[in-house]
């Protein structure tokens, strides 16, 4: 599994962009970081490697989701090739969870409802658990995508 800060672009290309000069090249597909996961915290897997504009990005990215400025993802895709700074690039990216910064540790986003209840049940998963679902303890609104099964759910409040 992998974590991706921001939105996944549309033709799963990432761009490769150097100060006020904007982009200037592309990757070979999602840029995203290697993780692991222990007792439910996410836990990103950097290159090795001595550079700047690597810490830069990245300490960019954890201000801005600190922030609510970009969200960050837990996903998964076909490891098509290694970005600038060696980190993994995808295609056929598929979300499996939002995440969310607790404590300094990155979990998946509480997907519990206001009913508290607790219970998040997918229908396309054949009634797995799942992030998101409808709530079984007031049903609640708003069309979603399940990330694990890919199903239309309605997402709980």
């Amino acid at each position: 599994m992998y974590i991706r800060f921001g939105e996944i672009p549309v033709d799963e290309i990432s761009g490769i962009y150097k100060g006020d000069m904007g982009r200037i090249g592309s990757e070979p597909g999602v840029c995203c970081y290697d993780s692991v996961e222990k007792d439910g915290n996410y836990f990103i897997v950097m290159p090795m490697l001595k550079s700047a504009s690597l810490n830069y990005d990245f300490e960019s990215f954890v201000e801005d989701l600190e922030f609510g400025e970009t969200k960050a993802y837990l996903i998964e895709g076909d490891l098509v090739g290694r970005a600038t700074f060696r980190e993994p690039c995808l295609k056929n990216v598929k979300i499996i969870s939002e995440l969310e910064l607790v404590d300094g540790f990155l979990k998946n986003k509480s997907g519990s409802c206001s009913c508290d209840s607790g219970i998040i049940i997918c229908p396309g998963c054949n009634g797995q658990q799942s992030k998101f679902g409808t709530c079984a303890g007031c049903n609640g609104k708003g069309k979603v995508v399940c990330g694990k099964c890919g199903g239309k759910l309605t997402k709980s409040k």
